[in-house]
């Protein structure tokens, strides 16, 4: 009897504690504001935790108060990713805001020899959340370049797909300080695929379904420096997939970006994402209703030393719908592009795309081109607007050219249209 005892106690002991270890185990989501320090030490276990947990009703702001510089992990802070509850509990009333109050992010210098993907923060499937206020910088100590063998970071902020049906839609990265080391070839300050996985930018996979894209995109505020490249948006390629609505720059002033001392060579690392040979400022494909306005562009002053092409702007083909009305304005940006290699050409802002929807629409509107030459002696052609989408409608207007003084036998070009428009364009 008293042996029977014993072992019921004990069960119930166990089933105690199975049900303890379970009411532990289930998330519990996060809302309101947690602040760092305070609710957590670090910001590091702050997103650890919004991955395992969730996020609850009305959304959490991830505060890192100021006065508190942190060192990111290896390979980035990573909000979703595989297995993350932010996959399924974010929304447009559920939102995640991270917040830095300027406060500075330092690259770490344990990062994987070769490894193509590291960044500071990375979004990997992750919908509804805002990266603000954070200055993000390379680690001094992280100064091997080599493709196979590097040490460095080549993104600061990396918006991807967690797999082909699931893409980073829905956010915003604002009012944030960028700084790499352009020295690197693969340096990007803002950068978003659907054309590849989270962990391998030379492998093409691009996202299969509209789902799979990183629609719905605002980059808003930042000062972006010291990159061979500013901002890349490259969506999935398929015609009922590509990004819907990306916004660089916003409507007002404040919401411009500034690039600047950005490119250094066009030979890079494959990235299924960006042409080779090619150095850019902003980098659009694949991507329809577009608006890219207010923003400062300046590249490397005689920096640029490889490569066929610098360009300040350039949108690449995109428009494979049959039907459809879309938009692109390129609007108040001001480019300064100035290369180092005599036979490279330099264009200031290029829409390319030859496929596209008859009732469609492009404006390059009041843009200002100044300073922009080549540092040397030079054969390499200069345009500065470029169109070859045969829209409906084209409003090239209220462009200006200042401070010209090119030092170049090659062409000079201003304005060069070439499409094929419809009979009512």
């Amino acid at each position: 009897m008293k042996n029977l005892r014993k072992k019921k106690l004990q069960l119930s002991i166990l089933l105690y504690g199975l049900f303890a270890v379970t009411i532990k185990a289930s998330a519990v989501p996060l809302t309101g504001t947690k602040n760092i320090p305070g609710d957590y030490a670090t910001l590091s276990l702050a997103i650890t935790d919004l991955n395992n947990q969730g996020v609850g009703a009305g959304g959490v702001t991830i505060n890192l108060l100021s006065g508190n510089p942190q060192t990111a992990p290896s390979g980035g802070y990573v909000i979703g990713g595989v297995g993350s509850l932010v996959l399924t509990t974010t929304s447009a009333l559920n939102p995640v805001i991270v917040t830095g109050n300027g406060n500075t992010i330092t690259a770490p210098s344990n990062q994987t020899p070769g490894v193509l993907t590291d960044g500071i923060f990375k979004l990997i499937g992750a919908d509804f959340i805002t990266v603000s206020g954070f200055v993000m910088i390379e680690n001094a100590a992280n100064t091997i370049t080599a493709d196979g063998t590097n040490n460095m970071t080549e993104w600061g902020v990396a918006l991807l797909y967690v797999t082909t049906t699931n893409g980073a839609q829905n956010n915003v990265v604002q009012n944030n300080t960028i700084t790499l080391n352009r020295a690197y070839q693969n340096t990007y300050g803002i950068y978003s695929s659907s054309t590849h996985s989270a962990t391998s930018p030379t492998v093409s996979a691009s996202s299969l379904t509209a789902a799979g894209s990183n629609s719905n995109l605002k980059i808003y505020g930042n000062a972006i420096s010291n990159v061979n490249f500013g901002i890349v948006n490259s969506g999935p390629a398929g015609a009922t997939d590509i990004n819907i609505l990306l916004d660089i720059g916003g409507t007002l002033p404040a919401q411009g970006n500034s690039i600047t001392n950005f490119g250094t060579t066009g030979t890079h690392s494959p990235f299924t994402s960006i042409p080779s040979s090619v150095v850019y400022g902003i980098y659009v494909q694949y991507t329809v209703n577009i608006n890219i306005a207010n923003n400062t562009i300046i590249s490397s002053n005689g920096g640029t030393t490889a490569g066929a092409s610098l360009r300040g702007i350039n949108i690449d083909g995109f428009f494979f719908d049959t039907s459809g009305t879309f938009f692109t304005v390129i609007n108040k940006n001001s480019i300064s592009l100035r290369s180092g290699l005599g036979a490279m050409s330099i264009v200031g802002i290029t829409v390319t795309q030859t496929s596209t929807t008859p009732s469609s629409s492009v404006a390059i509107i009041n843009n200002d081109f100044n300073t922009t030459t080549h540092t040397v002696a030079a054969s390499g052609v200069i345009i500065f607007i470029q169109n070859f989408a045969p829209t409906l409608m084209q409003d090239i207007s209220g462009n200006t050219f200042t401070n010209i003084s090119c030092n170049t036998t090659g062409s000079l070009t201003f304005i060069a249209i070439s499409a094929a428009l419809t009979a009512s364009a």
